[in-house]
Parts: structure tokens; C-alpha cells; sequence
């Protein structure tokens, strides 16, 4: 998990305009989650930190346990996957209700196969 949350620092760095969009949206997810960076807190926007304020804390929030000084102090990483472990009862929920129809279907097929072949 941690390889390929590593991989979108690169995206955060790159002044490239086909990752702003990225950049844009990653901010905002900041914002919300009250968290900094992918796993290095402000050090993962590289040479972009200014122009997305570096993590800067909400007026509300400064002197709060989310923030260091005038930073979000989390990584957005504990974020993602506290995330995941809080849905990971849905997806699984959907994954096997989508096997049980699956295996449902087969035997069907399987059940209509045979009286296809006894006639």
C-alpha cells in the first residue's frame, strides 16, 4: 500500500499541467481530512507547497490536536486507509453477493444443461 501511495508523491511534485487537476482535488481532500501529504506531511508537494499553501492549517483549526504550528500534522496515508478499513465491510459485503449470484447462475445453467440433455 505504502509502494503505491509513493507513487502519487510524484504527482504532487510534478509542476506538469496534467497532474494539476490531481493536485487540486488531493488539496481539497486535505482540507477535509485535516491531513498533509501522502506519507512525508508537506515535503511530498515538493517545489509545489506554495502555490497550495503547504498543508496550512483552517483559521478554526490552528492551536487543535490536527494541527503543528500553522500545518496539518497527518499523513493523508492514515487517512486513506482508516478509509478503507472503515468500508471494507461494503466492498466485501458487495464482492460476496456477487460471487453468491455468480455460483446462482452456474447452477441454473448447469441444472438447465441437463434437462436440455435428458429430452
Amino acid at each position: 500500500m505504502k509502494k503505491a501511495l509513493s507513487e502519487q508523491i510524484k504527482l504532487l511534485q510534478s509542476s506538469a499541467g496534467i497532474n494539476k487537476q490531481f493536485r487540486e482535488e488531493f488539496h481539497k481532500f486535505e482540507i477535509e481530512n485535516k491531513c498533509c501529504g501522502v506519507l512525508n506531511g508537506v515535503e511530498d508537494w515538493g517545489n509545489n507547497k506554495q502555490e497550495y499553501q503547504g498543508c496550512a492549517c483552517e483559521k478554526q483549526d490552528q492551536g487543535t490536536d490536527f494541527c503543528k504550528g500553522s500545518q496539518y500534522k497527518t499523513p493523508c496515508s492514515e487517512v486513506i486507509l482508516e478509509l478503507i478499513k472503515k468500508n471494507m465491510i461494503i466492498v466485501m459485503g458487495v464482492a460476496f453477493g456477487l460471487a453468491f449470484i455468480e455460483i446462482l447462475g452456474m447452477v441454473f445453467s448447469m441444472i438447465l444443461y441437463c434437462q436440455i440433455q435428458n429430452k
